[in-house]
């Protein structure tokens, strides 16, 4: 019984660090500056905006992209190791890297809004 708890944590903890990978994946193209924007901003956009979306908040929302995902990919390793080591600790870390996620969540978005309002008001609109 014992071998088959083991055996389930195992593939756990894998599956959780192929997921952080794929957040590392991610990261790394936000940070290149390629690919799809995962924000709500540039989500819930309509194809209007996101075309005339100005360089400098594009260049935000990846930075903002970037980061929201290393944090994820991170997560997803600390807890892979916590199952693997039965460390209890590490929950703790765990809870720690989840509220500066939403924190930084928050923040990210203000700045983002005071950057559209700063930019409208450049360009008049």
């Amino acid at each position: 019984m014992e071998a088959m708890n083991s055996i389930g944590l195992i593939i756990v903890a894998s599956f959780l660090c192929t997921l952080a990978v794929v957040c590392l994946r991610i990261a790394y193209s936000q940070k290149k500056e390629t690919g799809f924007i995962y924000t709500n901003t540039w989500i819930w956009a309509s194809a209007e905006t996101r075309a005339n979306m100005d360089d400098r908040i594009k260049k935000a929302e990846y930075r903002i992209g970037r980061n929201v995902f290393f944090l994820i990919a991170v997560l997803f390793f600390v807890l892979s190791a916590q199952i693997l080591l039965s460390l209890k600790w590490l929950i703790y870390v765990v809870n720690a890297i989840i509220i500066i996620l939403i924190v930084y969540a928050i923040v990210s978005s203000v700045q983002t809004t005071r950057l559209e309002k700063s930019i409208n008001r450049e360009h008049g609109d």
